[in-house]
């Protein structure tokens, strides 16, 4: 009996995903990165949208949760485009955006995105004691309120007229890196 409660509290354990933090602007200050993490940017279109994003990687499953979407930890866009900045830390290695979860009421929509379907897209990595952007994350609501369209783009200098407007002591810190799918020179030519 003690093995088999042994085995299902382990199994419950491994199915458990990292809750991420996001930071918000009056705690740059305190940000101290371990030896192996980085802080990783992203912007969400529509955040209101979304209750959890789940993310799947080498270093383990992690979790964007409700709390951290919807609290003020995150950062207003200048810009025409609707949408906020959220900055977060994790460990340095290879990640994708495996599922969003959206609630409504008690109905749930999610959408599981798949490697085998688009290969890449929805990968990233962290580099360590680096500001890591990702790109700008939409995703599209139905009327009857359910997930439709959901893809990642690479606004890369508009994140960056963002670094260097709103994080401006973390630049001298951390430099900025493209880390999302594909390939962006652009923060290692303009540094």
């Amino acid at each position: 009996m003690k093995r088999i409660m042994l085995i299902v509290a382990l199994l419950v354990v491994q199915g458990c995903a990292t809750k991420l933090t996001t930071y918000n602007q009056e705690q740059h200050p305190n940000i101290a990165l371990q030896p192996q993490e980085g802080l990783v940017l992203m912007r969400l279109a529509n955040h209101w949208a979304l209750s959890k994003i789940k993310i799947a990687g080498d270093q383990g499953d992690f979790l964007l949760d409700w709390y951290a979407l919807q609290t003020f930890h995150r950062y207003s866009s200048p810009y025409m485009y609707q949408g906020h900045y959220f900055l977060f830390s994790m460990p340095a290695g290879e990640y994708r955006i495996s599922e969003v979860i959206r609630y409504v009421g008690s109905t749930k929509s999610w959408a599981e995105l798949s490697e085998e379907e688009n290969p890449g897209l929805w990968s990233f990595r962290v580099e360590a004691n680096r500001i890591n952007y990702i790109g700008d994350f939409y995703t599209q609501v139905s009327r009857q309120g359910y997930l439709e369209q959901i893809h990642f783009t690479n606004r890369a200098s508009f994140a960056l007229d963002f670094s260097e407007k709103q994080l401006p002591e973390l630049l001298t810190l951390y430099p900025l890196t493209y880390s999302g799918a594909g390939r962006d020179d652009l923060f290692e030519v303009i540094r």
